[in-house]
C-alpha cells in the first residue's frame, strides 16, 4: 500500500477521478461566472432557452457542468438535471428515452416529494395520463401505486395489462409525443413547487455523431429541437404561462462534435427547402461557451489545488510545500500538457507516484520527463 503521508496527502488525488466536483475549480472562476450569469438571466423568462459549452476531449466540460449544478442549485428557485445526451445502450426512439432518463436522474424520492408539495394547480394543461400519474406519486398509503408509476416514467420494460390498470393508465409509454407531454408535466409540476425553470445539463452531446445513421442524428437534433419550442408552443395555444416553468438547456459537446453539428445542420438546411428554422438557429452564437486551455498560473493553481485539498477530510491542508516540486516540473507539465486539464492531472498522477514509489524528495523536470517519455505519453 502506498503511503501518501509522506507527500502529506491521504491518497493521490490525481489519478482515476476524473470530474470529481469536491476540488475547486482552477483558473476559470470568471468563465463560470459568466456561465451563470447568463443562466440566471434566463430563469423565468417566457420561453425555453439553449446554451452550448464546447471544448476539446479532457478540458473539463464534465467538470464545468459538475461545478454549475453544484453552485446555482442551492442558490436559484429551479430544478436542476445534468445527463449525457444518448444512454448507455442503443434505444430505438431517443425521445422517449430521454424523458425516462430525466425523470430517472430526478430519482424516485425527489419526485414523490415534489408531487407531496404541489397543489396541483395545473391538471387542465396536461393530458389525463400525466396528470394521473403524478397523482398516483403523492399517493401516500400504496407504496405500489408510487413503484409502479414510478417504474412506468423510468423503466424501458412495458408494465404488464394488469399493472397498467393498477395504475389507471391504458397504454405504455411508446410514443414520442406522449413522452413530450409527460416533459410538460414536469415544467408544471416544478413551477407548482415554486421553481422558474427547470436546469437541464445535457452532457457528450458530440457522441451522436459516431452513429452511422444520419436519419438517427435527425431523429435526435429533430427532438430537441422540439423541446426548446415546447414552451412557446404551449404558449401559442394559450395555456396559462403562470403554471408552467421554462426550460433551460446547456448542451456539451467537444470542439468536433459542435464542427460537425454545423456541417450537418448546413447539409441538412440545403436539402430541406428552408421550411424550418435550424438547431443551431435556435442558440444565439453569444450563448456558446468555449473552454480554452489553461495558462501557466492557472496550471500551477490546478496542481497546488490538488494537492493542497483533501475531499476525504473537506479541509485544506497547511500551505506549500505540500509535495516539493520546482518551478520547472511546472513548466514542463504545462508544455507538454498543452494546459489540458484532463492531461495535467493524469501526468502529475503518475509522475507523483513513481515519486514516491523511488523516494524522490524533489520532483522536478527531469524526472518527470524520464517518466512520462518511459510511459510513451510525450514524445522524446
Amino acid at each position: 500500500m502506498t503511503d501518501w503521508g509522506k507527500y502529506k496527502l491521504t491518497d493521490n488525488w490525481f489519478v482515476s477521478l476524473g470530474a470529481d466536483p469536491r476540488f475547486p475549480m482552477a483558473g476559470r472562476q470568471k468563465f463560470l461566472d459568466r456561465l451563470t450569469q447568463t443562466i440566471k438571466d434566463f430563469i423565468g423568462v417566457q420561453t425555453n432557452r439553449g446554451l452550448m459549452l464546447i471544448g476539446d476531449y479532457g478540458m473539463g466540460k464534465t467538470f464545468t457542468l459538475m461545478k454549475l449544478e453544484q453552485s446555482i442549485v442551492t442558490e436559484q428557485p429551479i430544478l436542476t438535471v445534468r445527463l449525457p445526451l444518448l444512454p448507455s445502450d442503443p434505444t430505438p426512439r431517443f425521445g422517449v428515452d430521454f424523458i425516462r432518463r430525466i425523470y430517472a436522474t430526478l430519482g424516485k424520492h425527489q419526485l414523490v416529494e415534489l408531487c407531496q408539495n404541489s397543489s396541483f394547480d395545473f391538471m387542465k394543461l396536461v393530458d389525463g395520463f400525466v396528470g394521473q400519474i403524478l397523482t398516483n406519486l403523492r399517493t401516500t398509503d400504496n407504496d405500489d401505486v408510487i413503484e409502479l408509476s414510478y417504474d412506468y416514467l423510468t423503466n424501458n420494460q412495458s408494465l404488464t395489462k394488469s399493472e397498467l390498470k393498477q395504475i389507471k393508465i391504458r397504454r405504455p409509454l411508446t410514443t414520442t409525443t406522449s413522452a413530450f407531454e409527460l416533459f410538460f408535466g414536469l415544467m408544471c409540476l416544478a413551477k407548482s413547487n415554486k421553481k422558474l425553470s427547470l436546469l437541464i445539463l445535457v452532457d457528450e452531446m458530440e457522441y451522436l455523431f459516431t452513429q452511422k445513421a444520419t436519419a438517427k442524428a435527425a431523429e435526435v437534433i429533430n427532438n430537441l429541437r422540439a423541446l426548446l419550442d415546447l414552451y412557446s408552443e404551449k404558449a401559442a395555444r394559450g395555456f396559462d404561462t403562470a403554471k408552467f416553468s421554462n426550460v433551460i438547456f446547456l448542451y456539451s459537446l467537444s470542439d468536433g462534435g459542435f464542427a460537425q453539428l454545423q456541417e450537418y445542420e448546413k447539409r441538412r438546411q440545403s436539402t430541406s427547402g428552408g421550411g424550418w428554422m435550424p438547431f443551431l438557429d435556435r442558440i444565439n452564437p453569444g450563448h456558446r461557451f468555449f473552454l480554452e486551455p489553461l495558462n501557466r498560473q492557472s496550471t500551477e493553481s490546478l496542481i497546488e489545488l490538488r494537492m493542497s485539498i483533501d475531499p476525504l477530510r473537506h479541509e485544506q491542508q497547511p500551505r506549500p510545500p505540500f509535495i516539493p516540486y520546482t518551478k520547472d516540473f511546472i513548466d514542463y507539465v504545462y508544455e507538454v500538457t498543452a494546459g489540458k486539464p484532463r492531461d495535467i492531472v493524469d501526468y502529475c498522477g503518475i509522475v507523483l507516484k513513481d515519486g514516491l514509489r523511488k523516494g524522490i524528495a524533489r520532483i522536478d523536470k527531469e524526472f518527470a520527463k524520464n517518466i512520462l517519455e518511459g510511459f510513451h505519453m510525450v514524445r522524446t
